[in-house]
């Protein structure tokens, strides 16, 4: 009588190394009879074979923990990937809020020029007004579209990291 195991591959049973047979003469040399002697054993057989692991077992781990690995590197490739995408946006976020600043600057510079001449160009003053509301509101819209969509990708970046830390 020995205890077994299965191989995941199928190929049949794997020993483990317990020796039954020489438990089951040492219990019998010990006073046991033969069927107190083999229900020990078998018991404890059962016992080792089920919970005891072997280099399959092992092997088996080995080969879960490199999926992991991979999964994790490839996760840490798209982490970097979105990292550099958020840096990108931010640089694009900078350069519209100089632009927006610069046009401001500009705009505010006419309403002086045009002040300066007593008020002659009130319609162009107005004409102005109307573009920088109308400029205002697309970079703003723009703005705020370029922040949703930080806004968007920084959650899923959030996730990944801490999938990686868990």
């Amino acid at each position: 009588m020995k205890a077994t195991e299965k191989t995941p591959t199928g190929n049949g049973p794997t020993p483990v190394t317990f020796d039954t047979l020489k438990a089951v003469q040492d219990l019998r040399k010990s006073g046991f009879d033969n069927t107190q002697s083999e229900g020990i054993v078998t018991t404890i057989s059962t016992a080792v074979s089920e919970t005891v692991a072997t280099r399959t077992d092992v092997i088996l781990v080995r080969k879960d923990i490199d999926v992991v690995r991979n999964d994790i590197e490839v996760l840490r490739d798209k982490v970097e990937s979105l990292h550099d995408k958020i840096a990108a946006t931010d640089k694009k976020l900078e350069f519209l809020h100089d632009k927006i600043a610069a046009m401001d600057n500009k705009v505010e510079s006419l309403y002086g020029r045009i002040d300066a001449q007593d008020g002659k160009f009130e319609s162009v003053y107005d004409k102005i007004d109307s573009m920088h509301d109308k400029i205002v509101l697309k970079l703003g819209g723009l703005m705020v579209t370029l922040t949703f969509l930080m806004l968007a990708i920084s959650p899923l970046y959030l996730r990944w990291l801490n999938t990686l830390l868990s």
